[in-house]
């Protein structure tokens, strides 16, 4: 009887000790609750020890039912984006490890738009457009509901 409980202890420990529990991402910027007066905004967080990737997720509710974006970043810790004005956004992050685990989401952070667009808030745009769709983007397809910025 001591063997075998020697024996599931010995297994119920290696399993514990395979289990990973990794840190989410810390939100950093902008601010929980902060009202921007720009359309440009950059969302960064904190890297993750050993994260290869981190997926962002970007809506306009807090429970994430209506998604604007979802993506994977590529190792990258910020992301810069176009937003609407008169607009509140959730934001949340979580980060990916090679052995294909995560670390789940990041509790979200918020923010409001808003802002008097002014020429600079467009130049990658050719013009603005009316929907959610903010401009058309310079290779002539309408874009995404996000535009992002073009690295030249």
């Amino acid at each position: 009887m001591k063997r075998i409980f020697y024996i599931i202890s010995i297994v119920i420990f290696g399993l514990i000790s395979q289990s990973r529990v990794y840190a989410q991402p810390q939100l950093e910027s902008p601010a929980n609750g902060s009202t921007l007066s720009t359309l440009k905004v950059t969302l960064q967080w904190q890297s993750v020890s050993n994260a290869t990737d981190y997926e962002l997720q970007i809506a306009t509710d807090n429970g994430f039912q209506n998604m604007l974006d979802d993506e994977m970043t590529s190792g990258a810790t910020s992301e810069t984006l176009y937003f609407n004005d008169g607009q509140t956004y959730y934001w949340r992050v979580a980060a990916y490890y090679a052995d294909e685990t995560n670390s789940g989401f990041s509790s979200y952070n918020y923010f409001t738009i808003s802002a008097t667009p002014i020429i600079s808030d467009y130049k990658y745009c050719e013009y603005p457009i009316k929907s959610f769709f903010m401009c058309k983007n310079i290779e002539g397809h309408l874009g995404r509901q996000l535009i992002r910025d073009v690295v030249v």
